[in-house]
């Protein structure tokens, strides 16, 4: 494949990330995908967890019919099964939410549950694989009664090859133990459908623990906001962080897995990470930049915040390190740093197009003490076992 060939297909494929109806108005859909190479946008959209994206974005373009019959039935397939899943998760979320609230417990759901309804417009375009809830560390205890009792079971992962769930293994146990910022996966086995089981993850830390930079969750969970889900044969309304606190979320959580050997190790940032930040920075109005701005210099958290944000711009040309006034965090040190799983510092090389592409995560080399680095690395990044 020619290199030009190459660059115009991943191009395409970090536009339809990004892609609404506006973005391609007027514009003939040959000419937007003269040139791919389809193999290649089909393989590299399930890598970034587009396809449904992908499909959504020929579907809304006009150019289904362009395209043959099998990659048709592969796009409309792929759509429709995400968006079911996405139905069914927010409705297990709505429940879940439900026992907790009568439990006492405060709170709330993030990342692919909300997004879908508040970034994707229920389109079925985003991919996500469990309920994330952010809830005070005071609802923990609660959280151990109410879960069984809604056909949850804890210190279970998916065993891939087997396809069945087995008991987590000790070193997984204890990770939990040493970074005590999410609770172990509970999940719910299913029968005769076409999920095997739900999972859901419980996080109470909008940061991660140990780091420097902290905002109190009695903070965060003070004001929320009401998102809804259409569930097709009817809606839902999921309770979620407001819009400056559902980014910092975003963009401190994409920090952590790609600033952290241990995590990048496992898979490199992709594209959808950074779609979903640009999604919602597209969303804010006015104000709510403002409150934004003030609530990342209040709490001192521009380091990571001006990382994510510096290769969102990259990707997608926005200025969002401008407009927040992070450009004192953005030296070359610093964004290209990360923390081994030995302590030390790493440096590694390219830009952020580049890592996204990979096929693996970057060499990283040995690396001085970047600016920031003490407030970030006080903990090694914990994987999920389900991750691995």
């Amino acid at each position: 494949m020619s290199s030009d060939r190459y660059e115009l297909t991943w191009r395409l494929l970090e536009r339809v990330s990004v892609h609404d109806d506006a973005d391609s108005a007027g514009v003939a859909f040959e000419s937007l995908v003269d040139g791919v190479d389809w193999d290649l946008l089909v393989a590299g959209a399930l890598r970034q967890r587009l396809l449904p994206k992908l499909a959504d974005f020929v579907i809304r373009s006009g150019g289904m019919s362009v395209l043959g019959k099998e990659l048709r039935k592969i796009l409309v397939q792929a759509r429709h099964e995400n968006r079911h899943k996405g139905r069914l998760a927010a409705r297990e979320a709505a429940r879940v939410v439900e026992a907790l609230t009568a439990a006492g417990v405060n709170v709330v759901c993030t990342k692919g549950v909300v997004h879908q309804a508040a970034l994707y417009d229920g389109s079925g375009g985003r991919v996500f694989g469990d309920v994330d809830l952010m809830i005070d560390q005071a609802g923990a205890a609660a959280c151990a009664q109410v879960m069984p009792a809604l056909g949850y079971l804890p210190g279970l992962r998916h065993d891939l090859v087997a396809d069945t769930l087995v008991p987590l293994e000790k070193r997984d146990l204890a990770m939990y133990k040493l970074y005590p910022d999410h609770l172990p996966h509970f999940l719910r086995p299913l029968l005769g459908e076409a999920l095997p089981y739900f999972m859901v993850d419980f996080c109470f830390d909008i940061v991660w623990y140990g780091a420097a930079w902290r905002i109190p969750m009695a903070e965060v969970l003070a004001e929320t906001r009401l998102v809804t889900v259409d569930l097709g044969d009817g809606t839902v309304e999921l309770p979620a962080l407001t819009q400056p606190y559902d980014f910092l979320f975003t963009v401190t959580h994409l920090f952590r897995e790609a600033w952290f050997e241990r995590t990048a190790a496992v898979a490199n940032p992709r594209l959808n990470q950074f779609a979903d930040l640009w999604r919602q920075w597209s969303r804010l109005s006015p104000a709510t930049v403002v409150e934004l701005r003030e609530l990342v210099h209040r709490h001192e958290i521009g380091p990571p915040v001006a990382w994510g944000c510096h290769y969102v711009d990259q990707l997608h040309g926005s200025d969002i390190v401008g407009a927040l006034g992070l450009a004192e965090f953005c030296d070359e040190g610093w964004l290209r740093s990360a923390s081994g799983t030995g302590g030390q510092y790493l440096s590694w090389s390219g830009d952020m197009r580049a890592r996204v592409r990979a096929l693996g995560p970057p060499e990283f080399l040995p690396a001085p003490e970047p600016r920031f680095g003490s407030g970030a690395r006080a903990v090694s990044g914990r994987v999920h076992a389900g991750d691995r």
